[in-house]
């Protein structure tokens, strides 16, 4: 049985955000996944975004810094991550599982940002069923882990403070559910860009 509260952790946040604020100095040390992130916004110019597990919520800083007219908010069920988002970037942050999220929520955003939620999810692939049925216009989902093997998880330590999980999708089945949603999809390295 699997732990889906583990990330519910202040000291791994905490670890988080000391990480991000090193990626953060300058472009040049952002990880590939924000690069490849900026890249996809910049050519679809979303006016908003909704970052559905934001953890930390250094994506803020991204944004402010490479997009600062376009509207940001955070969500994540870690009451422990928002406390921190907030005290560290302000009030654009809310606690609320992704489960909890309604097409009314989600369609006030111009683009629905998925970073890691599709990668630390032992049900990853129900999770991204469920966002694709809430009919977002635009969806950016970041760091997902392709295979030609069956869907499948591990679990492996993080921060050296829980036990997480590393999803792997099976590629067709991963691109059959865009497709049966009704989405075109763009792909650069492990991050893709969905829209209607």
């Amino acid at each position: 049985m699997y732990d889906l509260d583990s990330w519910k952790n202040k000291k791994v946040f905490d670890s988080q955000l000391d990480l991000n604020l090193k990626e953060l100095k300058e472009e040049s040390t952002y990880p590939a996944h924000w690069l490849d992130n900026i890249k996809f916004i910049s050519e679809y110019s979303p006016r908003s975004i909704l970052d559905v597990g934001c953890g930390c919520g250094s994506f803020i800083e991204v944004c402010k810094r490479k997009f600062p007219e376009m509207e940001y908010f955070g969500i994540d069920y870690a009451t422990e991550a928002i406390e921190l988002a907030t005290s560290t970037w302000g009030n654009s942050f809310e606690v609320l599982d992704y489960k909890n999220l309604t097409k009314e929520k989600v369609q006030k955003y111009d683009l629905i940002y998925l970073s890691a939620l599709l990668d630390v999810l032992p049900d990853a692939n129900e999770a991204f069923k469920f966002m694709l049925s809430l009919d977002a216009p635009q969806l950016l989902v970041s760091r997902v882990k392709l295979s030609n093997e069956p869907n499948m998880y591990q679990q492996y330590r993080v921060y050296d403070a829980i036990t997480t999980y590393a999803y792997q999708h099976n590629r067709i089945e991963f691109f059959n559910t865009i497709k049966s949603y009704g989405y075109s999809v763009e792909g650069r390295n492990d991050n893709f860009y969905l829209s209607k």
